[in-house]
């Protein structure tokens, strides 16, 4: 009768030993679980190989992910013949140190600890880590506000471009991204590591003076874990800072009896037209062969104007 109520005594120790409350302590991908009882504590750590955002113990994923066992410590735990087996599994998978796991569907990351006394199971609890919930919604699409600019006209002012709206139900909205390019076939040869993160939702341009700009930009917005929307675009930018430029051939200054002959020329925006006398004409050359005196100036398409000319004809 001693010896039973000696186990029974022993039992009920070991059942409240074990049974104590185990707390989580989770920074990230970095979780550390402890024990009241003898100071026990485990622990695992692991990479996230793709995007992912935790609120509190959800992990909200692209589907996909992977994640990269970095190190587990379990210690073995002894007493008075009494037993603890603990384990790390995602789903029904025993995770390993060092392996990697890839996430296809909601699933739970969950420290598992059975113990047993002489043999006998006395309890087999599961605590959640994370639960994995996998985002394969893209945010929104964003609008686009030009402040003004038409898309492939040519200015000589810099230009701003606002990316706004866009939102994301499930792991969040989290940026924009954007890429210039030189034509408009050329954004299908372009690698993801080319794309830019759009800081403060804006691009704007900073064209020095007497420089050219000239590219085709795309844009796309993206969730916490990396969903992203269609491409949208082209927005083309040209920007034309140098002036036109005026020639009156053989003519340098002072009278002429000669008819003269203003020509302009601009590489880049082209010329718009010609201002004579305040008379606007469009073209890029015209001649004078009237007597008088001419002021002339040249101005292009992006609105930069040349230096004037004055020419006396007699």
């Amino acid at each position: 009768m001693k010896k039973k109520v000696f186990f029974l005594l022993l039992f009920i120790c070991i059942y409240n030993v074990y049974s104590t409350e185990i707390n989580v302590n989770r920074n990230g991908t970095e979780i550390t679980l402890s024990f009241t009882m003898d100071e026990f504590s485990s622990s695992i750590s692991f990479y996230f190989l793709n995007n992912f955002k935790v609120e509190s113990n959800n992990a909200i994923v692209q589907k996909g992910s992977t994640i990269e066992i970095n190190k587990i410590n379990i210690p073995s735990i002894n007493a008075a013949g009494g037993k603890a087996y603990t384990s790390y599994k995602l789903g029904n998978v025993t995770l390993e140190e060092g392996e990697k796991y890839v996430i296809n569907e909601n699933k739970e990351i969950n420290f598992n600890i059975i113990l047993k006394f002489l043999g006998i199971e006395l309890t087999d609890q599961s605590i959640k880590l994370y639960e994995f919930h996998i985002d394969s919604t893209p945010p929104t699409v964003p609008a686009i506000n030009l402040n003004g600019y038409n898309s492939g006209k040519w200015t000589n002012q810099d230009v701003i471009i606002d990316l706004s709206k866009s939102t994301d139900s499930e792991s969040g909205f989290s940026h924009y991204d954007f890429i210039e390019t030189n034509n408009e076939t050329f954004i299908q040869n372009i690698p993801e590591y080319a794309w830019q993160k759009l800081e403060n939702n804006q691009y704007q341009t900073n064209v020095e003076d007497n420089k050219v700009f000239e590219k085709y930009l795309y844009f796309r917005a993206v969730d916490n874990v990396g969903n992203k929307t269609e491409v949208l675009g082209p927005v083309i930018v040209r920007i034309d800072k140098i002036a036109p430029e005026l020639s009156t051939g053989n003519y340098t200054t002072g009278w002429s009896k000669e008819t003269v002959i203003i020509t302009a020329t601009d590489d880049n925006s082209k010329v718009k037209k010609l201002e004579i006398n305040s008379q606007s004409y469009n073209l890029s050359k015209y001649t004078l062969n009237q007597t008088g005196t001419y002021t002339a100036k040249a101005i292009d398409n992006a609105g930069n104007e040349s230096e004037s000319k004055n020419v006396v004809l007699i």
